[in-house]
C-alpha cells in the first residue's frame, strides 16, 4: 500500500508538532479504536457504504456522521462505558450532539463515553497499543480491537483508490483455528451470493502460527455497497436455535450455571471424566487437525453431538490425551472453547 511509505517517513524523521491525527488520538481513551482520514471515508466507494449503514444508527447520530465527513481526521473509541467520537477540522459545527473541546477539535459521546486526560490514558499512552500505534497514526483508515475471552488481538487497515485492506488477528492456536475456519466459511458463502461474489474473489485468508490474515486486493468495479448491504443482512438474521447454548440441568457434577457457559461443579475431576468419556473424532481443515468433534451428547455439561472443541485451557488439542491433560492442568478451574454451528463460546468449569 502506498500509505505504508508514510511509516518509513515517520520512523526516519524526528518528532515535531503532533499531526492532526495524533491530536485526535491523544484525546481518545483506550478501547476498540478506529482512526480515519475523513477524505477516505468521503470517497465515493466508502460514502455509499456509509449510506447503507445510516439506517442502523440512531437518528441523533446522523449530524455527527455529517460533521465527521466534513472534518479532516476522526477517531472513535468504544469502551465498556460508552463511545467517544473525536474529530478535527475547520468545518463549522452545526450539530447539537457535537461540542468543541480544543480549538479545531470536537467531540461527541454515546453513553458514558469519556475523553482521555486527567487520569484517563489515551491510545497514544497505553502500552497495549504499541504495535498498532503507527498504523493508527498513518494509515488512511485503521482499527484495532482485542478479545479477552479468546485472547485475541486484531489490527486492520484500509485505503481507497485503489481499495485495499487487510485484517490481522493474533490468537492462541485453538481460537485461531476456529477463527480461520469461520473466515473461510464467510468467504465461501460470499462466493455463492451474486451481490458479494465480485468482492469475495479478491479476498484471501491465510494463517501461520498464531496469526490469521484476511486480505482484500483491489476489487475493481465490484459494488462494495451492495456487498455491505448483504453482509449486514446476514448479521441481522436471527441466530439458529441449534446454535444457541443453554445451561444443563443442575445435576451432579453441575451445581450452578450462569450465562449458559459458566458452570460451577462439585467435582472438577468428575466433570472432566464426563468429557473424557465422550466419543470424539478429529476435525481436519486444509490437511491440518484443528480440534475435536463430539460424536455424542455430553448432557451433564450441556454439550451436544457435533460440538467442536477448538481449545482446552487456551491450547489447541488434537487428540483425547491432549484434551484431558489440558483440562487437568488446574485442579480447580478448566476452560473449553466450543464451536457450535456459527457460534463460538468458552465454557468455564469452576470447582466450589
Amino acid at each position: 500500500m502506498r500509505w505504508a511509505l508514510g511509516l518509513a517517513v515517520v520512523a526516519a524523521c524526528s518528532r515535531g508538532a503532533p499531526s492532526p491525527r495524533e491530536r485526535v488520538l491523544a484525546r481518545l481513551p483506550a478501547g476498540t479504536v478506529i482512526a480515519a482520514d475523513a477524505r477516505a471515508l468521503a470517497s465515493p466507494v466508502l460514502r455509499r457504504v456509509i449510506d447503507v449503514l445510516r439506517p442502523r444508527w440512531p437518528e441523533s447520530l446522523g449530524c455527527v456522521v455529517d460533521t465527521a465527513l466534513a472534518s479532516d481526521q476522526i477517531g472513535v473509541a468504544i469502551t465498556h462505558e460508552g463511545t467517544t467520537i473525536i474529530g478535527i477540522g475547520r468545518a463549522s459545527v452545526k450539530c447539537a450532539a457535537v461540542s468543541r473541546i480544543d480549538g479545531e477539535l470536537w467531540v461527541a459521546t454515546i453513553g458514558a463515553g469519556t475523553i482521555a486526560g486527567g487520569g484517563v490514558a489515551s491510545v497514544l499512552d497505553d502500552p497495549r497499543f504499541a504495535r498498532a500505534r503507527r498504523y493508527l497514526v498513518t494509515a488512511p483508515i485503521a482499527a484495532t480491537a482485542e478479545s479477552a475471552l479468546f485472547g485475541a488481538h486484531g489490527l486492520a487497515t484500509a485505503q481507497v483508490d485503489p481499495l485495499e485492506a487487510w485484517l490481522a488477528i493474533d490468537a492462541p492456536a485453538g481460537p485461531g483455528a476456529a477463527l480461520e475456519a469461520a473466515a473461510r466459511e464467510v468467504v465461501e458463502r460470499m462466493k455463492r451470493d451474486p451481490t458479494t461474489a465480485p468482492l469475495a474473489v479478491h479476498l484471501a485468508v491465510e494463517r501461520s502460527d498464531t496469526q490469521l490474515v484476511v486480505r482484500l486486493d483491489d476489487p475493481g468495479d465490484a459494488d462494495v455497497a451492495a456487498a455491505a448491504r448483504t453482509l449486514i443482512g446476514w448479521l441481522d438474521a436471527p441466530a439458529l436455535e441449534v446454535d444457541r447454548f443453554a445451561c444443563p440441568p443442575l445435576a451432579p457434577p453441575v451445581t450452578g450455571c450462569s450465562g449458559a457457559t459458566e458452570l460451577v461443579v462439585s467435582s472438577l475431576a468428575l466433570a472432566i471424566d464426563r468429557v473424557a468419556g465422550a466419543p470424539v473424532q478429529p476435525v481436519v481443515s486444509s490437511g491440518e487437525t484443528t480440534g475435536l468433534r463430539f460424536t455424542a451428547d455430553v448432557p451433564a455439561l450441556g454439550l451436544r453431538r457435533g460440538d467442536q472443541v477448538v481449545a482446552a485451557g487456551g491450547r489447541l488439542v488434537t487428540n483425547r490425551d491432549q484434551l484431558v491433560e489440558a483440562l487437568r492442568s488446574d485442579p480447580a478451574h478448566a476452560t473449553l472453547t466450543i464451536r457450535r454451528g456459527t457460534a463460538l463460546a468458552v465454557f468455564k468449569l469452576d470447582e466450589r
